[in-house]
Order: structure tokens, then sequence, then C-alpha cells
């Protein structure tokens, strides 16, 4: 069962990729967390395909790929008869971390985590995600839920205030980062844990608006940019300090790490409207997917994910299975390598996936026939509207495959480039725990 009374803290900081990270500590940014960083072991993490925040941390959190969870997307679509929705964890069809230890006898903690809205019940506590429609729905136990309020908490904040009043915006980042940590510190202190996990989502959401206005040097959000980062630094700083007797004595590990990469947008690629500019994509009176015909071959749901109009499967399929599905997405691979941005010649397709390139399991009928992962700066997007196939981008940041990162402290790390799925086994073991489950990840 449980070894020595050990306690894990983990520390995720959404979409703080690991090339980011390195430029912030050489300006000397975040200079408690390069201390930190000396004192531990650092690797390099690849993110899962497509790289979203939902679908990564459900891969962190089972150790398994998509098609063994079942989320592929931030969106998902039933395809008969044909609609939209946004998964959340009642879509996530394995056990979680979060989940096993609980079993176990272990208490669990967890603020923030994409994924645990609605909260599961576990030995313990969850503060629900950014997915949460309320505070009230977010919080397990209902006890807790006066002192969540009490701290400020927000589930998310407003991206829409990031255009309209960026200042705003940035005042409410920071308001948020500091309501999340005052109740973790708090929860440290007044609650028995074994497994603890705060998310950092405010990370994501400033590099999608503010990334590049730092590397450009634009005035004063660059600056803003770096004293908000500090900001996140002296936090950490902080939680350490709470941490640190066990950090010293060895009863408690603390992992730190990101879900993905970040680097700037230089495009937007838009799939549904080169599919409809060729002939795979036939849209009736509506602008929107429902208004698709039969004619459609395949279509496009954000982001990067094609799906063709199976026979059987599509409420108005007209693909055949068999030699007609595989010639298509023979087809639809080979063209979209050659798509390229109009205004520069730029390539903006890296590779072309089928679904069972990566992923496996009992929900491949969900996954998408196609993945396409985009060179780094062109976003894949799938608006039905879009007037060309590349534009100019609506915010600065984008999410990247590669580059996301894995900290350890004390302790090592296995000396390779980890995959976001080999997390979970690391941290049972040093739980003293074997997982019930065959995770995708390695075991270390």
């Amino acid at each position: 069962m449980r070894g020595d009374g050990k306690r894990i803290f983990v520390l995720g900081l959404d979409g703080l990729g690991l090339t980011l990270m390195e430029k912030l500590l050489a300006r000397k940014v975040m200079r408690s967390l390069e201390g930190l960083l000396s004192l531990g072991t650092l690797r390099e993490m690849r993110s899962v395909l497509p790289t979203v925040s939902s679908v990564a941390w459900a891969s962190y959190a089972t150790g398994v790929n998509p098609g063994k969870h079942g989320i592929f997307g931030f969106l998902e679509r039933i395809p008969d008869p044909f609609q939209l929705y946004i998964p959340n964890g009642s879509h996530l069809r394995h056990e979680t971390i979060f989940q096993f230890l609980g079993r176990e006898g272990l208490r669990v903690a967890t603020i923030g985590v994409p994924m645990t809205y609605p909260p599961r019940p576990v030995n313990g506590i969850v503060v629900g995600c950014f997915l949460s429609p309320s505070l009230e729905k977010a919080v397990y136990p209902r006890r807790i839920l006066p002192l969540v309020r009490k701290m400020g908490y927000m589930v998310d904040v407003q991206a829409s205030k990031a255009m309209e009043d960026p200042e705003g915006f940035l005042a409410q980042l920071s308001d948020s980062l500091d309501a999340r940590f005052r109740l973790c510190l708090h929860l440290l202190e007044a609650e028995d844990w074994d497994f603890f996990q705060l998310h950092v989502m405010e990370t994501d959401r400033i590099n999608h608006f503010f990334l590049a206005k730092w590397e450009d040097k634009e005035e004063p959000w660059a600056e803003m940019f770096i004293q908000w980062y500090r900001r996140l630094d002296s936090w950490i700083e902080v939680l350490v300090r709470k941490l640190i007797h066990g950090l010293e004595n060895g009863t408690t590990e603390l992992f730190i790490l990101s879900d993905h990469g970040f680097c700037r947008v230089f495009g937007e690629v838009e799939l549904n409207f080169w599919l409809r500019k060729n002939g795979y994509l036939r849209l009736g009176g509506g602008s929107n997917l429902a208004s698709m015909e039969r004619g459609t071959r395949a279509y496009s749901i954000t982001p990067g994910r094609i799906y063709l109009n199976l026979k059987g499967r599509e409420t108005m399929g007209s693909v055949e299975e068999g030699k007609e599905y595989e010639e298509l997405r023979s087809e639809l691979s080979e063209r979209l390598l050659s798509v390229e941005d109009p205004r520069t010649g730029q390539a903006v397709v890296r590779r072309v996936y089928r679904k069972e390139e990566i992923y496996s399991g009992a929900f491949m009928d969900l996954a998408p026939d196609l993945i396409v992962e985009p060179v780094p700066g062109f976003d894949m997007k799938a608006r039905t509207e879009a007037q060309s196939v590349v534009h100019e981008p609506m915010v600065t940041g984008m999410h990247t495959l590669d580059d996301a990162f894995l900290f350890l402290m004390p302790g090592e790390l296995p000396q390779m480039k980890l995959e976001l799925t080999d997390v979970i086994s690391g941290i049972a073991r040093r739980l003293g725990l074997e997982l019930r489950w065959k995770p995708d990840g390695r075991n270390w």
C-alpha cells in the first residue's frame, strides 16, 4: 500500500513551455524558480495531439491516450444526428490518478485541474476547472464552498476582456492567481493530504494574448507581462517555503509540469475553408456544420481534426467503408501537406496522422479519422464562415506539441524525453503504489 508516509505536491503551469521558461529565467524574471530548478531534475516533455488543455490533462491524469479515455478535443461531435458539444469530466471514460489514490486510502486535494468538472467524489477535496459553469457547482465536498468563496476564487478569467480591456484583463489574471494560491496555502495546513495538485490556468491565458507583445517589446504590455510572471514566481517561493520541511527531510516530493509548449502565432489555418474550396465539404443554407449536405466527404473540427462523412456513422454519410475510406484518407493526407500560407509560401502542415497511428483503445470510434499537426506558428481552426485558408491571428500565442517540461525535487527523473502520459506511473510508485491499469506511459 502506501510508502513510508510520503506526500506528493504537483504544481501544474498550463502552457508554460520549456523554451519560454528558459527565456524568462535567462532574463532573471523568475529568480525563485531558477534557484528551485538547481535543486532537482528537469526534463523536456512531449504533449498530445490535438494539443489542447482538456486532452492534455485528461491524458496526464489517466496515463493513457485519447483512444482509451475518450477526450479528443475542447469541442466534440455526435455524428448522428450531428451536433457539437463541449466535453467535461463527465465524458472522461477512464479512472484518474485522483480517484485511484483515494480508493487506496490516500487523501487527495486538487484545485483547478482541467477535466475535474463536474467534480467526481474523491477521498478529499476537489475545486473544479475552467469548465465549471459556477463556483457552486465546482466544489466537492460542499462544506468547503464558503472558504472557496472567501478566498475570492475564480474558475476562470474572462478571455474576451483581453481584447476589450487588456489592462483590466491583466489585473483579473493577477487576482485569479492570488486567489488560487491563497486557497492552496490554506488547504495545505487545514486539511490532511497525501497528494495535492494545484493548477495554474492563468499562464495559458496570458501567453495567448501577451506573448508576442513581450517578444516584440511592445510597451506597456511587455513590462506588464514580466511583472505578472514575477508575481507568479513570488507565489512559487511562498509555496516552497510552506513545503520546505518535507522537501528537506524527504517526506514530500514536488513535481512541477506544463502540459504543452507555447509559441507566437503567425497565422490561423481554416481547414473547413480549404475543404469547401476543394469540394470535400458542402454546406446548405446555414453557415455551420449542422447544414452539411449529403455530398460532403469530409469536415473539420478545431484544432486540426478531420472526420470523413462515413456511411453508417454520420447523419448523411457519403463515403463507403473500406477502399473508398482509405483512398480518401490518403488523398487528404497528401494534399494537406501542400497547403501554404499564401502571404509567404510557408508550409503550414507538419504531418497528417491516421487515427490508428497515434491512438488505440475502446473509444477509437470517437476519434477523428485524420489529425493534422501544424507547423509551429500556424494554429489549426475550422470556422465555416472563413474567407481564406490562412489569415491574421486573433490571439498572439498558440500551443505546441513539443516543449512541455517536468521537474522533480528531490529525486531523479529518467534520462529520456518524457511523454505526458509517463508522469502518473512515477507519482504512484513514489507513493508506494502500482496503478490498477496499464498506462500507455513508461514506468519509472
